[in-house]
């Protein structure tokens, strides 16, 4: 009986597929030896791209590679954070012609290469994001690309075409989104022939047309859509040559140039075609078209040939920012604008009992750039719910998120947990009972060394504290709410044997929440980081987002607040601190405490 279950096991092991393999490049180590790995790694991407198998990822280090290289096999390519990895080709540049590459965070700079090769050509499905290319007379071309292809979050400069589409297949298409597409003079934004595209949310700038849409005669093309794109600086938005008006459908657009329809087989047809917010009855809407409400006229350039202003859909921008945000920026390998997230205390509960002052609060939070608000919420959620209830909501509406705030000193004590308690309890009662907009969690505002305990045993009070913390997460276990905690910059000097080994307490009690704010209150951005560089390595660490926190109350010693530097000040610093860890995946953003203290401060 074992030689069947042997066998069994054998084919199981043997059908088993490798497990895929990263594969390192760097064009400056000298080593002899070439195998891939971070000790030896490949000097060429053509040698580790003729190693690489199916599935594996080879990664760039930051250099010049003159390298023209064909891509043959479906591999994730990765540059260095920055663009630091410079592809310099010296002839035809980079063929794709494998289903499934996939090429990230790469510059491909043509100053040096061959003028009439594209940078990019592909002829199988792939993937093209976060890459800037510029310097060639063409960026990105496919031909031939039977299957899905996006190229998307990339900075495609100065080249006489940015993107060329010929010939993909009709039962599939290539996605053209949230590119920066400028710089190419006399030249055309997209050209695109015989090829199913859709192209959403770019900014394409600077060119004879910004989009030049090709048919040759008796070919019949599957429909494209245009929308929620910003054409600017051209002679021509948008050019069709040859293509019937139902092969192309504008929807939401924003131009400075009329469309041109001397090219358009059926002129009478251009309603079909001219940039209104809504599909022909007879013509589906792109899946993920959403006008949501209607036209949203913009009134920006005068007139349709049709007589209708030209028109900007409601939501007519790139996802996550106004025009000039978020192009070539939300890619995962390139250094982004810093994060916006940012809260503030509110301690005055009782601002939001009222419609007037539930109103106050979030145009305070919109006017200083607030995305959080750590509400006091112990009376609110056993007394008047219907008034959290609102705040919450109206909040939502400004896609301002509420964390319920709670905070005692003595419930860091054995004898008080049960009060703690009690609030998660309610909290998670709470969000449970709502409908609509709902908190995103609770923070414990806990301080325990304001307590005389905390002067005569500090780890006893740090371990009961601890232990707190593990009643409030079994607490709020499946509740929705996340657990957050205010904790101070210096918990790390602190010890604690809590979990059977000396460690840091800032540590143990980061193991035991969802989230934390630092409260690094110090009145310089410098310090801010300094004071609280180990919590936030050691959040990257366990994958835990961390929030660095300011304070702008008039309290002593004045190193601890922005009372006297002012709220300009207050700004630079908290931007500085979001760009000193932008990208680190321990840093959720900013807070300050609070909002009073804020509004107090002089400019």
């Amino acid at each position: 009986m074992a030689r069947p279950i042997l066998l069994t096991a054998l084919a199981l092991l043997a059908s088993t597929p490798a497990a895929a393999a990263t594969l390192h490049v760097d064009g400056a180590s000298v080593d002899p030896i070439e195998d891939g790995s971070v000790d030896h790694p490949f000097h060429t991407i053509g040698a580790a791209v003729g190693a690489a198998a199916s599935g594996d990822e080879v990664q760039i280090a930051a250099g010049d590679y003159p390298e023209s290289v064909t891509v043959a096999v479906s591999v994730t390519v990765v540059g260095a954070p920055d663009l630091g990895t410079r592809i310099v080709p010296t002839g035809a540049g980079w063929t794709l012609s494998a289903i499934g590459i996939e090429v990230r965070s790469l510059l491909f700079d043509g100053t040096t290469a061959a003028p009439g090769a594209a940078a990019v050509t592909a002829t199988r499905p792939f993937t093209l994001e976060a890459c800037q290319i510029q310097d060639r007379r063409i960026g990105v071309k496919t031909q031939g690309v039977d299957g899905a292809a996006t190229v998307r979050h990339n900075r495609i400069l100065n080249n006489r075409y940015g993107l060329v589409l010929y010939d993909s297949g009709d039962a599939t298409y290539v996605l053209v989104e949230n590119n920066l597409i400028v710089g190419v003079g006399g030249g055309l934004g997209v050209y695109a022939g015989g090829t199913r595209w859709r192209a959403k949310h770019n900014l394409i700038s600077n060119a004879a047309a910004g989009i030049y849409h090709r048919r040759d005669p008796g070919e019949v093309l599957p429909i494209s859509y245009v929308w929620n794109n910003l054409i600017t600086d051209v002679t021509y938005g948008v050019y069709g040559n040859g293509v019937q008006a139902w092969e192309l459908v504008l929807l939401g657009n924003s131009l400075d140039a009329l469309v041109d329809t001397s090219g358009l087989v059926s002129a009478n047809e251009y309603a079909t075609i001219h940039d209104g917010c809504d599909a022909p009855a007879d013509l589906p809407s792109p899946p993920d078209f959403a006008p949501g409400g209607g036209c949203v006229d913009g009134g920006l350039f005068g007139a349709d040939p049709d007589g209708s202003a030209f028109d900007i859909g409601p939501y007519g921008g790139p996802e996550g920012g106004s025009w000039g945000e978020g192009f070539a920026c939300v890619g995962p390998h390139l250094t982004c604008p810093a994060p916006t997230n940012r809260g503030v205390w509110a301690w005055d509960w009782k601002e939001v009992q009222t419609a007037a002052g539930r109103a106050d609060v979030v145009a305070f939070a919109n006017e200083h750039g607030v995305t959080r608000v750590y509400l006091e919420s112990e009376a609110l959620v056993q007394d008047d719910p219907a008034s959290l209830s609102a705040f919450v909501e109206l909040a939502g509406g400004s896609e301002i998120e509420v964390t319920l705030l709670f905070g005692a000193p003595e419930w860091a004590l054995d004898a008080h947990h049960d009060e703690a308690v009690a609030l998660a309890d309610a909290a998670g009662a709470f969000a449970a009972s709502l409908l609509g907009a709902a908190p995103v969690g609770v923070q414990f505002d806990v301080e325990p060394y304001l307590l005389e305990e905390w002067d005569a045993d500090s780890v006893a009070v740090g371990d009961q504290y601890l232990g707190l913390l593990e009643e409030l997460g079994s607490t709020l276990a499946g509740s929705g709410l996340t657990l957050e905690a205010a904790i101070p910059f210096w918990f790390d000097e602190h010890t604690s044997t809590y979990d059977g080994s000396a460690r840091p307490l800032s540590e143990l009690v980061l193991d035991r929440l969802d989230s934390a704010v630092v409260m690094a209150y110090r009145d310089t951005a410098g310090a801010m980081v300094a004071f609280s560089a180990s919590e936030v390595a050691y959040a990257e660490q366990i994958g835990r987002p961390l929030t660095i926190a300011a304070e702008t109350n008039c309290i002593s010693p004045a190193v601890i607040t922005f009372c006297e530097e002012g709220a300009e000040a207050l700004e630079e610093a908290l931007a500085e601190v979001a760009a000193e860890h932008d990208g680190n995946a321990g840093f959720w953003g900013t807070a300050v405490h609070d909002r009073i203290g804020w509004a107090s401060l002089s400019p």
